[in-house]
């Protein structure tokens, strides 16, 4: 009902115990006042935030910031409910996304490829699964659906296309849900070219995990151990597919998609200025792993966000932890400056930039 309720510019609720009104400018019922009424959630503070995008005249870059950050929690509340046919989740959104569109100003023939938005496809491919107890809730979807794409998944997506720069680059987009020709499919592919690293994922019984996106995982990068919350954080789009045991690990590869710039932090700055121009403070990765018997193609895996370290009580970084940030930094801007991945996974190497092809 995400589409219906959202496009509408006015809905009337007919509901057993009274008629409630929403619209872009308030919500109101027979019994409560309008400025007292709290009802409706999600879909209510999208239409609010639709209504300020709509007094948006001149699309400036903060505009289109505002405009992806609506994509973003469009996304969120759709990807929450439940539909009756897996199949039908490309084609439930296409009405919204070509509302978008039109907000961003762009060629409806070209721009929407299988969910993500072409001018922010690297943003875009940094969505993450919302961890969930209830295991049947998540996963992949049987509708061919390319793994790059939240359309592929079951369960809640959390998606953000600000704050930060994007790294790899996009070389080629084939898609076959657009604007114009909804499919349930949503199959395709992507070549990227960027910085990549091969690292080993396991279990960290000693990780304190106190959000419930994170998960208990660790990284072995050049022989560094990295422990999620400190110095990493990991999702992954099917845990239980990774780790199955405390004992256990797994290969994988880090496309480095993005830098996170944390401007109140100057922490490794001696390192920044004399890494490559792809170098910021937390860097934003895409966990993939190659696909069998197809050289230079990979899935996604998740995401990974590296060389994160904690903040004291008041919000700045110690001594301590400045410096144990310039080393992790430099552990990490090696492993990225180092060809050491076979050469049957990628396409072509060049100035530290891996090319290959996302399925």
């Amino acid at each position: 009902m995400i589409q219906e309720r959202y496009l509408a510019p006015r809905v009337v609720h007919y509901t057993r115990r009274m008629v409630y009104w929403e619209c872009t400018a308030t919500t109101a019922s027979e019994a409560v006042h309008p400025a007292l009424e709290s009802g409706f959630g999600d879909i209510r503070q999208l239409k609010k935030f639709n209504a300020r995008v709509l007094q948006t005249h001149n699309l400036s870059s903060e505009a289109t910031q505002v405009i992806y950050a609506l994509w973003d929690n469009l996304i969120t509340v759709y990807t929450r409910g439940n539909l009756t046919y897996g199949s039908d989740k490309a084609i439930a959104i296409q009405g919204v996304a070509k509302v978008i569109c039109r907000y961003l100003r762009l060629d409806e023939r070209s721009a929407y490829v299988n969910g993500l938005w072409r001018p922010k496809f690297v943003d875009g491919l940094m969505w993450i699964c919302e961890r969930s107890q209830d295991s049947e809730s998540r996963g992949p979807l049987d509708s061919g659906a390319c793994s790059w794409s939240w359309l592929s998944r079951r369960g809640s997506i959390w998606s953000s296309h600000g704050g930060g720069i994007p790294v790899s680059q996009v070389l080629e987009i084939q898609a076959d849900c657009t604007l114009n020709t909804p499919t349930a499919a949503a199959g395709g592919f992507a070549r990227l070219r960027g910085p990549m690293c091969r690292a080993v994922v396991s279990f960290a019984m000693s990780a304190e995990i106190d959000n419930p996106m994170w998960q208990p995982y660790q990284l072995l990068l050049g022989g560094e151990t990295m422990v999620a919350k400190n110095s990493c954080r990991l999702y992954f789009d099917d845990p239980e597919q990774y780790i199955t045991t405390e004992a256990s690990e797994h290969e994988i590869y880090l496309l480095l998609g993005r830098a996170m710039i944390d401007s109140e932090c100057t922490a490794g700055k001696d390192i920044l200025e004399n890494a490559p121009s792809w170098s910021g403070y937390d860097y934003e990765c895409l966990a993939v792993e190659p696909v069998e018997r197809r050289p230079g193609h990979f899935r996604r895996a998740g995401t990974a966000v590296l060389a994160i370290l904690e903040k004291d009580d008041e919000g700045r970084r110690t001594i301590a932890t400045m410096e144990e940030d310039k080393r992790l930094r430099k552990v990490v801007d090696t492993q990225f400056q180092t060809n050491d991945i076979s050469e049957d996974l990628y396409k072509s190497f060049d100035d530290f930039m891996y090319t290959i092809t996302l399925v």
